[in-house]
């Protein structure tokens, strides 16, 4: 009665824990997000020629190696409240170059991104450099 017991739990647990992965792989694959990558260490700030957008750069330690942030801070004209929004995030990297083309187009890395129609880049977006925010 105990073996059986004993391996009913050991099936459950097995099985518990498969269930978690295959979630955790299905999160991991398809629902990527800017909104909530780790902070890391500032590196320096890149304003925009009209001087209302600050595009920040962020080095990032994660347990995979260095990763570079770049989050987006818009100024309201009006109020002068602050909108942060990540734009840029590769993994391996450890600096980027960062540099405004106009108001709205900066390049990361020689790449170009469109601010005015929401482009951003994500390394876990397989085939992709630009996506909506």
């Amino acid at each position: 009665m105990k073996k059986r017991i004993a391996f009913i739990a050991f099936y459950a647990i097995v099985l518990a824990v498969a269930v978690v992965n295959v979630v955790f792989y299905v999160k991991d694959q398809f629902f990527f997000s800017l909104t909530d990558l780790p902070k890391g260490e500032f590196i320096y700030a890149s304003l925009s020629p009209q001087g209302d957008q600050s595009a920040n750069f962020y080095r990032v330690d994660t347990p995979m190696g260095p990763a570079a942030r770049v989050e987006l801070i818009s100024f309201e004209s009006d109020t002068g409240t602050p909108t942060v929004k990540n734009i840029y995030w590769e993994t391996g990297k450890s600096s980027v170059t960062v540099r405004w083309e106009d108001n709205n187009i900066i390049t990361v890395d020689e790449q170009a991104y469109d601010l005015s129609n929401g482009d951003t880049f994500d390394c876990r977006r397989k085939n992709s450099f630009s996506q909506q925010w």
